[in-house]
């Protein structure tokens, strides 16, 4: 992940915040001392999944190897006619400077970095990309409907948490400025391949739209600016002993500068003496580029202007509640406003002692399928930890799995 080096300055400046501080947000009671909020923390993610694709093959993939025919053949069992990809990275710290004057409230500083692909597609256009047309003789094959979409960035943002009805409820909301490194989305609206039995034509008609930034970006010289808001709202009941958590992140943009690359194609033509052949590599799929061989017989128009890239907008809605026994269950359900299906999760999580928890969930729909996460959390007088290994089953079973990613927050009470 890249602005590494950003991370490493904000927490100084942390550093140098709590120094100054004088005073801290007012404590809620004791019975409500489980749900308070932290006032300072690290937090960090990763999901890489699909409904469809292993973990043998995106290993592959992603290490820039050959595709192995296992991994290629189970995945292809798979393929639904709508199929999903996400690889989710972002790292971040907080902190509440408390207000002396109002005790109920504080100003939030924050710091982001985010590494966001995801992807849309076909078992047809699977089928193509992964092993070329040569195959498909007398065939016509679709390959409309996909999408690809790579972004990075940085987020600074600033906001304001406030406590109030006697301390039961709560709202964080902070607003920030995002520095865009690398962007890539690509789409292919309308598209179809026709393969003559013997090999002598292709019948190609595509509608492609790719839009693109140089790499290489950095934070003092940024591809583009743009502003992104997080509103998180909860409720804690206190005859059920339960909080209710609604949670809106990354609703925004970036706009990228007039030298953001724009190519389209929009025709049909007849191609002959073509194997397109398979695309082996993420590089490759990456680029988005179709084959310098074929791109010269399309009416392909290029310029370059400036665009902007909408936020991988995140919803979420948990229920969390304490059980008789001082254990917890949750329902968790979250859903991005882009590629993606409603993701539910239900969990458990045991009461090893009062303040240490062990638990498992069981996750379906999102950008996976189902999947089976392990969690603990740890809580202290002046700190607590949350952290989750998500898909165990892919671990397990790479080549018949999908899903890998984790979780960890490690919050202070300042």
């Amino acid at each position: 992940m890249r602005a590494k080096d950003n991370l490493i300055l904000f927490l100084f400046l942390l550093t140098t915040l709590f120094a100054k501080a004088q005073d801290t947000l007012a404590p809620l009671k004791i019975e409500y001392a489980y749900w308070q909020l932290p006032t300072a923390g690290i937090i960090s993610e990763w999901e890489t999944n699909s409904n469809v694709l292993t973990n043998s093959f995106l290993l592959d993939v992603r290490g820039d190897q050959q595709l192995r025919h296992s991994s290629l053949d189970n995945s292809e069992k798979k393929l639904k006619s709508k199929n999903y990809l996400v690889n989710h990275i972002e790292a971040g710290v907080y902190y509440v400077m408390p207000i002396k004057k109002h005790h109920n409230t504080g100003i939030i500083y924050e710091l982001q970095a985010v590494s966001f692909q995801n992807a849309v597609f076909t078992n047809t256009a699977f089928e193509m990309i992964l092993q070329g047309n040569a195959q498909f003789a007398n065939q016509k094959k679709d390959i409309s409907k996909l999408f690809f979409q790579d972004l990075e960035y940085q987020k600074a943002a600033l906001g304001i948490r406030h406590y109030f009805k006697n301390k039961t409820q709560c709202i964080n909301t902070t607003l920030g400025l995002i520095v865009g490194d690398y962007a890539n989305q690509f789409r292919v609206d309308r598209g179809s391949i026709f393969t003559e039995q013997n090999g002598e034509y292709l019948d190609i008609d595509l509608k492609y739209e790719r839009r693109t930034s140089a790499r290489g970006a950095r934070f003092t010289n940024p591809r583009g600016y743009g502003a992104g808001m997080n509103f998180n709202y909860q409720i804690y009941l206190t005859k059920q002993r339960a909080t209710l958590t609604f949670n809106i992140r990354d609703i925004g943009f970036i706009k990228y500068s007039s030298a953001t690359e724009h190519q389209i194609i929009d025709t049909a033509v007849r191609y002959t003496g073509v194997d397109l052949g398979p695309f082996s590599n993420l590089e490759s799929f990456n680029s988005a580029s179709l084959k310098d061989s074929v791109l010269k017989v399309f009416n392909s128009k290029y310029n370059e202007e400036s665009f902007s890239f909408t936020l991988p907008t995140l919803l979420e809605l948990r229920l969390e509640k304490e059980l008789k026994n001082k254990s917890i269950g949750y329902v968790h359900v979250r859903s991005y406003l882009m590629n993606s299906r409603p993701q539910v999760k239900l969990g458990y999580m045991y009461a090893l002692k009062s303040n240490i928890f062990l638990g498992a969930e069981l996750s379906a729909g999102g950008f996976g399928k189902m999947d089976i996460n392990l969690s603990c959390r740890y809580r202290a007088s002046k700190w607590i930890l949350d952290a989750s290994l998500k898909s165990v089953e892919g671990f397990i079973a790479p080549k018949i799995s999908t899903g890998l990613g984790a979780f960890l927050h490690i919050g202070f009470y300042l």
